[in-house]
């Protein structure tokens, strides 16, 4: 197999580690540089990995010069989003292919992203050049060929698992709304997490913040518009819990009338049945803690009476939710199995 040689840009961050680790055992990759200003002043020991010990660093600001000149083919970028507003363009003018982690490139047009962001995008052009990939979800048509690629954030994937077989089938009931509740580890937050974000002060603790203004609402609601047809009322409420890793999210709305529970039920099967990366449960059997140090996801769902529906999935914010979705996007982008470097190697990188 002939490797692809990329680099990690963010290294220094929880998901861009989490990432250089399970691209340092890729069969099918060659890790040849990473991009974080942190691991430049501390060094590559400061990941606790030993195969990471003899790579190259730089600061994220030299890293497209850098990627030319060792002929980098993808750069994966673990970067906030003024940072991949910044060097995507750049990356791309030097000949590399991108696959961005961060919301820079998730939207479809300007003023969408400057409502959720608040800044003004720098290169409009590329949001509408870019792939927006959930595998699962979107399909990875056009990725093989992609010079840009966005990376679903950690919130949306989950609710985009759990709620997307029902929309992309018109069984929810059209003009109701869909109420959103999230709740991610402390870890979800970031390396740079404010004080009252740190697992210090949420030990015990469980935290809505950015209610009715984060920034994965518009996400959310973009890509399930595209599924259903129309525009779906979405309310989502973040939530930070005082533990490390996991993500949970619970969907509610309603269904379309005449929808029975089993053909509910029938569209998650139809969507996941063969799905390496997700777990078909009972509702009550997808937990927080379940899927931290996988890849994979859990989805339930249970139809209530009156037409009402919980949907639910949860997953670990830093893998399926970034670093291990991100794995299976650039396998798409180098056309490799989806499950590839993925499959066998949990206990060493989780």
């Amino acid at each position: 197999m002939q490797r692809t040689r990329v680099a990690v840009l963010g290294a220094g961050g929880y998901a861009g580690a989490l990432l250089c680790r399970l691209l340092a055992r890729h069969e099918g990759v060659e890790l040849c540089l990473l991009g974080s200003a942190r691991l430049r002043a501390e060094g590559v020991g400061a990941l606790g990995d030993p195969l990471l010990g003899q790579l190259p660093v730089c600061g994220e600001q030299e890293a497209p010069a850098r990627c030319q000149a060792l002929g980098v083919q993808v750069v994966l970028c673990a970067t906030p989003v003024e940072a991949s507003l910044d060097l995507v363009p750049q990356l791309l003018r030097s000949g590399a292919r991108v696959l961005d982690l961060s919301g820079a490139f998730r939207l479809r047009d300007a003023e969408r992203f400057r409502q959720a962001y608040g800044l003004v995008h720098p290169a409009p052009d590329l949001l509408a050049e870019a792939i927006y990939v959930l595998p699962e979800v979107t399909g990875t048509q056009g990725v093989r060929a992609a010079r840009l690629v966005a990376n679903p954030g950690c919130y949306v994937t989950a609710a985009l698992l759990a709620l997307a077989p029902l929309g992309r089938r018109g069984l929810l009931r059209p003009g109701a709304p869909v109420f959103i509740d999230g709740k991610s580890g402390a870890s979800g937050a970031g390396r740079q997490a404010t004080l009252e974000l740190s697992l210090v002060e949420l030990e015990g603790e469980v935290r809505p913040y950015r209610i009715g203004r984060h920034q994965h609402a518009p996400e959310i609601a973009g890509v399930l518009e595209e599924l259903v047809g129309q525009p779906v009322p979405l309310s989502f409420v973040p939530q930070v819990c005082g533990t490390r890793r996991g993500l949970l999210v619970t969907c509610h709305g309603q269904l379309r009338d005449g929808v029975s529970a089993g053909e509910a039920g029938s569209a998650l099967e139809q969507d996941y049945a063969g799905r390496a990366r997700i777990h078909l449960v009972p509702a009550g059997e997808v937990t927080l803690r379940r899927p931290v140090g996988t890849p994979d996801a859990w989805v339930g769902l249970e139809v209530l009476a009156g037409g009402l529906f919980c949907a639910v999935c949860s997953l670990d914010n830093l893998l399926k939710g970034a670093a291990s979705q991100a794995v299976q996007n650039l396998n798409a982008m180098i056309g490799l199995p989806d499950g590839t470097g993925l499959d066998s190697i949990w206990s060493t990188v989780a």
